[in-house]
């Protein structure tokens, strides 16, 4: 991202989580990386070392200030399913939305960066059957932060985990543990897409239901599928609060087009770091559009390449 071309090393440090790497190199055996120039962030400032070579280009270093400044959102994959050696260099925004034609590798993109995080593995796993049968690997520059994981079906080493929520399709609520404490926030978050929910709670049978003012109690099971991915979706923010959400193919949610514009709000609210979603529905993206948010960008992916666009552009 800052267009370094490293040199021979000097004098490499170990892997941290504190040091974001411009260039790295390994140890014979590739299991150990070291990083041979870095950034370290402290307090307001970073500190840069570049010199991994006897000839310095001064243009470069008194270029770097300029460059920080402007650093957004950095993706690197490489060896997982179609994406051999995929880079995406992204302004800063808090809301993502990948569209492009099927199998371009939307949903791979997304599947990982959720490698990030220890928990996305076996969720992974069994959507897709398989993780990698060769060593992938994932660089992700966010907020200043640097995330990296290697994995594959039997291996995942990282430095720094990321804390991902990674929403599929049809995801099964069953699935989620729910402390019924948390359900009071349940509760709040709900009632801003249906003030007639009264309460969100956990029976004796431990079965989520749903009670509403008018004193109808139903399972969550008995709701609209809209619903139901909608509860999900807050359920598991709630429980994980996660600094990054990933939704494949929001337009599984089957959401109502006001609930769905709600929905777009409600995401634009919410603390985290970082929202990428995948979708193919025009819905979707156009009601998305119509936010003209600083904070939203649309990426057209085909064929390993991708274009960045504003709503407005868009």
């Amino acid at each position: 991202m800052l267009e370094y071309s490293p040199k021979e090393s000097w004098r490499p440090v170990e892997a941290n989580p504190l040091l974001i790497p411009i260039s790295i190199i390994k140890k014979e055996g590739g299991e150990e990386i070291l990083y041979s120039t870095w950034i370290y962030r402290h307090g307001k400032g970073k500190f840069v070392r570049v010199y991994d070579s006897p000839y310095v280009n001064v243009d470069y270093v008194l270029s770097l200030p300029e460059k920080l400044s402007t650093l957004g959102i950095g993706i690197r994959i490489r060896n997982y399913r179609k994406l051999n050696e995929f880079k995406m260099i992204l302004p800063n925004f808090k809301i993502g939305v990948f569209l492009g034609k099927n199998n371009v590798g939307k949903t791979s993109i997304l599947e990982a960066i959720a490698m990030l995080d220890p928990n996305n593995v076996n969720k992974v796993r069994e959507f897709r059957g398989r993780i990698s049968n060769q060593l992938a690997e994932t660089k992700l520059y966010l907020n200043g932060e640097y995330y990296t994981v290697e994995f594959s079906d039997t291996l995942a080493s990282r430095i720094k985990d990321a804390k991902v929520l990674l929403i599929y399709p049809r995801d099964n609520i069953t699935a989620i543990n729910v402390d019924p404490s948390i359900l009071h926030k349940v509760t709040d978050l709900m009632n801003r897409f249906d003030p007639n929910i009264f309460y969100v709670y956990l029976s004796a049978g431990n079965e989520i239901r749903v009670l509403f003012n008018d004193k109808t109690d139903v399972s969550i099971n008995e709701l609209g599928y809209g619903y139901k991915s909608l509860l999900n979706f807050i359920l598991s923010y709630v429980v994980y609060q996660p600094k990054i959400i990933l939704i494949d193919d929001l337009e599984s949610f089957t959401l109502h087009p006001e609930l769905l514009k709600r929905f777009y709000d409600f995401l634009l609210k919410l603390g985290v770091d970082l929202i990428l979603i995948t979708t193919q529905s025009s819905d979707v993206y156009a009601y998305l559009a119509e936010k003209r948010s600083d904070n939203v960008r649309f990426v057209l992916i085909n064929d390993g390449k991708y274009e960045v666009l504003t709503s407005e552009e868009y």
